[in-house]
């Protein structure tokens, strides 16, 4: 009997198609066997042409296009936008030569790959640096100049000014600390004979050993310091000495080396009595031999200071002048390196350094940092920024550093005399333990 019944689509993908076995009755009706496959695989192709229909909508392409190649680019397109985290309306221009598509948080933009040379130029200038603290003295790269600032080879002192070296940290510092006047005080030791104790203090450090401060006995010990007066005191943080002109410090008993300590007291001074607050190395003794430590470490206040001196022979001790420096507000620093000369006219600049901020530093604030291409006629500020920290090694102590760069244009003249400079300001104490330009 004839109808006209047709099957009722839906756009589903049914998981099975049914296979009718041989014992089954074929019955027709929505629910008969005979119909199951057939509802089934018009289910499918309702879901495929759907999909289709979608493609072709998001492809632009005319719903009447039987081109495939057209089909083919439509899906492409809707892909590369599934990866762009589903974004349909990228609008981008085409990336220029260099350019990556890069996602933002927001949306997709071209954007010019990280400075990869820069990056490298960094490492490569700090790796410079760690290998010159390392062999401990300048090493000339190409255009780069690491210098680990472990003596001053490498500053103009006569452009530079309110630093100090502490070669055996290996850093330079803007001073913490003031010379104590030769004439505060009053002397106090057993150096009573040659020139007396007041010949210790006269400002003259070329002396022999007849008219400097000297011991009355000769076993190779003496003593010799400042008592700077009742109700008052000082936090001594660097002391110098120089030996007579023509002796050294051991005079007639045969020494070659001798120690030294700083000693302070409250009390009645004397050799072997009072607190030490250093103890140096063994030094070694020759004429007009001179020492010193600006670097001790800051301790408590005492109303007397001084100086013992035990040497490897049993002489007089003898001394052309002692000085002593007490902590001090630190200064401001300006430090101007030595003519660097690159290989061609520079049209920038690149500066890395390690800083160690005993205060703390805002950079380009309290530390700044300036480099030339004519000879310090024309100083280009360059922007410091922090890169991160490192530990470095300063008298057998791990020290935590900060890792500064700067680079900027040269805007002097077109020559080949490059220079640095470090400024200090705010008297805020830092020292730093090494610098590493760069001429491009």
């Amino acid at each position: 009997m004839a109808n006209d019944l047709t099957i009722t689509e839906t756009a589903t993908w049914p998981a099975t198609v049914k296979l009718i076995d041989i014992d089954e009755a074929v019955i027709g009706g929505v629910d008969g066997v005979s119909n199951a496959q057939a509802i089934a695989l018009a289910a499918r192709s309702l879901w495929l042409k759907t999909q289709v229909a979608n493609v072709i909508a998001g492809g632009g392409i005319s719903a009447d296009d039987a081109d495939l190649t057209q089909l083919y680019d439509a899906i492409q397109a809707l892909i590369a936008a599934q990866n762009l985290a589903g974004l349909s309306d990228v609008t981008l221009t085409a990336p220029q030569t260099g350019e990556t598509l890069v996602y933002n948080g927001a949306a997709w933009v071209n954007s010019v790959p990280a400075n990869v040379l820069g990056e490298l130029r960094k490492v490569l200038l700090l790796n410079g640096l760690r290998d010159a603290i390392t062999d401990g003295s300048a090493a000339r790269l190409v255009n780069s100049f690491p210098d680990p600032y472990v003596d001053l080879s490498g500053i103009n002192t006569g452009a530079s000014s309110g630093y100090l070296l502490d070669a055996t940290g290996a850093f330079i510092h803007n001073p913490v600390q003031v010379q104590v006047g030769q004439g505060v005080g009053t002397p106090i030791g057993n150096m009573t004979i040659g020139g007396g104790l007041v010949a210790a203090y006269d400002g003259v450090t070329a002396q022999i050993q007849s008219a400097g401060a000297k011991t009355s006995g000769t076993d190779g010990t003496g003593w010799i310091g400042k008592d700077w007066g009742g109700g008052t005191s000082r936090i001594i943080t660097g002391v110098e000495f120089w030996g007579s002109s023509d002796a050294g410090v051991e005079y007639s008993g045969g020494g070659t080396n001798f120690v030294w300590k700083l000693k302070g007291s409250n009390a009645a001074p004397s050799y072997g009595g009072g607190t030490t607050l250093y103890t140096s190395g063994t030094v070694a003794d020759s004429n007009g031999v001179y020492v010193d430590n600006l670097a001790i470490a800051a301790g408590a206040a005492y109303q007397n200071h001084w100086i013992e001196i035990d040497s490897d022979g049993a002489g007089w001790i003898t001394l052309a002048e002692v000085r002593f420096h007490e902590q001090a507000t630190a200064g401001d620093l300006v430090l101007v390196s030595q003519p660097l000369v690159p290989l061609a006219v520079p049209t920038n600049g690149h500066f890395i350094g390690l800083v160690e901020p005993i205060d703390a530093i805002a950079l380009n604030t309290d530390l700044k940092l300036f480099m030339s291409r004519d000879g310090g006629v024309i100083w280009d500020e360059l922007t410091l920024e922090q890169l991160s920290t490192t530990v470095i090694d300063v008298n057998g102590t791990p020290t935590t550093v900060d890792v500064v760069f700067a680079e900027g244009a040269l805007t002097g003249a077109s020559e080949t005399n490059g220079l640095y400079k470090w400024e200090s300001y705010n008297t805020k104490e830092l020292r730093l333990h090494g610098a590493a330009p760069e001429f491009s």
